[in-house]
């Protein structure tokens, strides 16, 4: 915003006015400056920039809050009834019979972890180096919550996503997300997508379960538990 200075006191005014407001000395549009801007609309800037920085103050402080997981914890005898359901699963599809089970909560919470303790993916190098440290899956009517946390160094932060199953004609089970975040900060689009399929990754190489997955034709989660069905 364009100012007058005035020769005399070195006051700022905003053009259109003759005379100075604090000395009362003829303004002289020779003596033309840019960018103060008027003591109101300094004031208003610093307002915004302080609301800026308060809401990113804010943003980092939920970022930072990490979310517990949540879900029953299995055993190893948990994690081994999950394969043995899924291998019965996969069974029926050989055979083309129809199959189902009962997939607990614990069991599926065990059969994560065994996975994440051995999948050479759950450290990402590079840039940004990772390292996923749990993993905890909560079973609710309709509802699937997956919690998962990941160190950056020194720093521990907390992922959860809350999504629905569906299935899908020729593409078996399917997942509609409805929230994805970051300690207590929502994750917009791709960042909310990177982190997605950071999780994702630790389960490429998983050929049997997938095929299982892709052929199931009804799966519904009640609580604690859900059911798959193969036909």
């Amino acid at each position: 915003m364009a100012e007058i200075k005035c020769s005399k006191c070195g006051a700022v005014t905003s053009v259109g006015r003759k005379f100075c407001l604090k000395c009362g000395a003829e303004l002289d549009i020779k003596n033309l400056v840019h960018g103060g801007g008027t003591g109101g609309g300094r004031k208003l800037f610093r307002l915004v920039r302080t609301l800026i920085l308060l809401g990113l103050l804010i943003s980092f402080v939920q970022m930072l809050r990490t979310v517990p997981p949540q879900g029953r914890v299995g055993t190893e005898a948990d994690a081994d009834r999950f394969v043995a359901r899924l291998q019965k699963l996969e069974a029926g599809i050989v055979n083309g019979t129809p199959t189902e089970e009962i997939l607990s909560e614990a069991e599926l919470n065990a059969y994560l972890h065994r996975l994440l303790l051995n999948s050479p993916t759950r450290i990402s190098e590079g840039y940004l180096k990772s390292e996923i440290t749990d993993v905890r899956a909560q079973m609710l009517p309709g509802t699937l919550i997956v919690v998962w946390t990941a160190k950056y160094g020194a720093l521990t932060l907390s992922y959860d996503v809350v999504c629905a199953p569906k299935i899908e004609d020729k593409r078996g089970l399917s997942f509609e997300l409805s929230r994805l975040r970051v300690g207590h900060l929502p994750l917009p689009g791709r960042v909310g997508t990177w982190a997605a399929k950071r999780l994702a990754r630790m389960f490429e190489s998983l050929k049997s379960e997938h095929r299982v997955v892709s052929a199931l034709t009804d799966f519904r989660i009640i609580e604690g538990r859900a059911r798959a069905r193969i036909q």
